[in-house]
């Protein structure tokens, strides 16, 4: 079941950082269907990533023969034309360039604007990290403790340490910073994740995602404090539904695994979903409620618990032709 949206913008601008991503997709587009004027934010417009055969890679500078992870590459595309394409962007939408670590790229997008919608995340250009087995392994071992191997999770700490969590705190620093200077910006309404939730962020860095989430949506709170700036978080959990962009993303993988022949067996174990159709909507009433409402609050978006088994029956069921494990 979809939420239904808030009616109205009342003429307001607002700021979404990483507009081309998966949520940010589906926010963009409610708030133009609102009557917002959306002021979107991207690390490379242009670009999308592309599948290399393993064959083309050279394995030998960093990775084994026995490497079982594809790699990407990045090629100039215009990954983001389905935003451009909206009802209404012609009108009210624009796109610029910002790197989270770009400050005065920050500051310029969100002038002016009444509210930001912080849905940005660092991610790695290691290309082994862009690699849908690869995000799977990782989900698994996020959320359920689940590890593979050494040889297919240790490598990627560093990667994540310095080009994903480093990043996102201080992205997230920045973001704050610049909607306090701005001077007009009501409420700040950032994405965090249930990973910041369940993570005792005690336990050390042994799980990236979680302790990079729960690190990044620590650091929002004690800089919106410092600056005065209104926030609100929003905590889903694994985000599901139709995809607007042209990538496939981390979610998506989740099911995609399933399918591509990638996991024979499923984890005896259980998980929350939500649409990501309800998600932008959390993100819209969230952001247009009262004060007392909504500031200084977090909000978890679920819809249901499933069983892994459940999910693989679903899929043999919508997809019987697919090698989706039975076991």
């Amino acid at each position: 079941m979809v939420v239904v949206a808030p009616e109205t913008s009342n003429g307001q601008t607002v700021c979404v950082t990483g507009a081309g991503g998966f949520i940010a997709s589906w926010l963009v587009k409610l708030l133009l269907e609102k009557g917002y004027t959306v002021k979107g934010t991207v690390k490379n417009p242009g670009e999308k990533i592309q599948y290399l055969s393993d064959s083309d890679v050279d394995h030998s500078s960093a990775f084994s023969s026995k490497s079982k992870f594809l790699f990407l590459d990045v090629v100039d595309d215009s990954k983001n034309d389905h935003l451009k394409a909206m009802e209404g962007a012609a009108e009210r939408f624009t796109l610029s360039k910002a790197d989270l670590l770009d400050y005065d790229a920050l500051l310029e997008a969100i002038h002016g604007c009444h509210g930001v919608f912080h849905i940005a995340c660092p991610v790695t250009d290691d290309p082994v990290s862009y690699d849908c087995t690869f995000v799977s392994i990782i989900l698994e071992n996020f959320f359920w403790g689940k590890r593979e191997t050494d040889e297919e999770l240790c490598f990627g700490y560093g990667t994540w340490k310095e080009q994903v969590l480093e990043p996102a705190v201080r992205g997230t620093r920045n973001v704050i910073n610049a909607a306090a200077e701005a001077g007009t910006v009501r409420r700040l309404v950032f994405t965090s994740s249930i990973g910041a939730v369940i993570m005792d962020p005690h336990r050390g860095p042994e799980n990236w995602y979680c302790y990079g989430k729960t690190v990044a949506e620590q650091t929002a709170w004690e800089v919106a404090r410092e600056k005065g700036v209104e926030l609100s978080v929003v905590n889903p959990v694994m985000v599901l539904g139709p995809l607007l962009q042209q990538q496939v993303n981390a979610s998506a993988a989740h099911i995609l695994k399933y399918l591509d022949g990638s996991v024979r067996h499923f984890v005896n174990a259980v998980q929350g979903y939500v649409d990501v159709r309800d998600v932008a909507v959390a993100h819209l009433r969230i952001f247009e409620a009262a004060s007392s409402s909504a500031a200084g609050k977090r909000f978890i978006c679920a819809e249901r618990i499933l069983h892994r088994e459940d999910v693989v029956r679903a899929l043999t069921k919508l997809f019987p032709e697919y090698p989706v494990p039975n076991k």
